[in-house]
């Protein structure tokens, strides 16, 4: 018989676990399986993100320096995240070159946010009792 946790598991649809019981563990508290965006989870995307979400939108070679990675590694990642709808790319010229822009799309922040708030979640149960 399913004792009160796995119950409200199974009620709330989640996927849970037990923690570990062990001196400074979660003292058996639930958790629940991560609901991380997978498009967002690679590091470098996450750090695009974070910058995108910061401001309205940003040029290609400042996502890159601020980064510190090269053209090429920029490109790909941004390429994944325009494929999955979550960031619009735009070309303007300046000073007589075009030059490339990046911006969250709407779907792009909401994904971003959803993300932000499952780490937060996460931390959370993970932060040792005082």
């Amino acid at each position: 018989m399913a004792d009160l946790h796995d119950r409200r598991c199974l009620d709330r649809g989640a996927r849970c676990v037990r923690a570990p019981h062990a001196a400074g563990g979660l003292r058996g508290r639930a958790v629940t399986q991560a609901k991380f965006d997978a498009v967002i989870h690679e590091p470098t995307r996450l750090q695009i993100c974070g910058i995108l979400a910061a401001v309205t939108e940003a040029e290609f070679s400042t996502l890159r320096d601020t980064i510190g990675i090269a053209d090429s590694v920029t490109s790909k990642h941004l390429k994944t995240l325009e494929g999955a709808g979550y960031v619009r790319m735009t070309k303007r010229g300046f000073s007589g070159r075009p030059r490339t822009w990046a911006r969250l799309t709407t779907a792009g922040r909401t994904a971003f946010a959803g993300h932000l708030a499952e780490l937060r979640r996460l931390a959370s149960i993970t932060t040792p009792e005082d």
